[in-house]
């Protein structure tokens, strides 16, 4: 693990997997960046899947629940948080979890992954992303607690970022390392 960012290297196997994923799920509805967001999505979970069975986590697909992603050790839900950057994590950027999501959504836990890919590269094209970071996992009632509300329309002048819809964001210093979480979910 570099710093306490677990790195992945994406190869065909990452982008064939992830593609096959997206193509065969529907867009999801208020997704506001439609196939894309599916492929940024699947391409988290691959990596997430990949991440677990190296650490010896073990999981259950639940993705098609569309309440989580995973049913850990039969004890905890799971939900993946992916994004897209053209930078490499840093502990003091931000995730997010739209609320939109927290309506029908309800995991234990959310993990968050960053993908890597160049400015300017084609959108439609999975393979554009070149790295993968597992950056760390919060449980629901901390994310509450500690995330930032940003509603729809507002802007975080720390960063540029325009928020399309309601948010709770998390800095990556607030999450529970990838060690410690390993350690819960084994």
């Amino acid at each position: 693990m570099e710093g306490n960012f677990y790195k992945i290297e994406l190869s065909p196997y990452h982008w064939e997997l992830g593609e096959s994923r997206s193509e065969s799920m529907p867009v999801l509805y208020k997704s506001y960046r439609g196939r894309e967001a599916n492929q940024v999505g699947c391409l988290g979970e691959v990596l997430m899947e990949e991440f677990f069975t190296k650490h010896g986590v073990c999981f259950k697909d639940d993705r098609s629940e569309y309440t989580h992603d995973y049913n850990i050790n039969q004890r905890f839900f799971l939900d993946v948080k992916t994004k897209d950057r053209t930078v490499a994590p840093r502990f003091h950027y931000e995730n997010s979890v739209p609320i939109y999501q927290m309506d029908y959504q309800k995991p234990d836990f959310y993990y968050f992954v960053s993908l890597y890919r160049d400015k300017g590269t084609d959108k439609t094209d999975i393979r554009r992303f070149k790295e993968g970071y597992i950056v760390g996992g919060i449980n629901r009632n901390k994310l509450y607690r500690v995330g930032k509300l940003w509603e729809k329309g507002s802007t975080d002048e720390s960063n540029g970022t325009h928020f399309w819809t309601d948010c709770i964001n998390i800095k990556m210093s607030d999450l529970i390392p990838n060690d410690s979480m390993i350690n819960i979910f084994t």
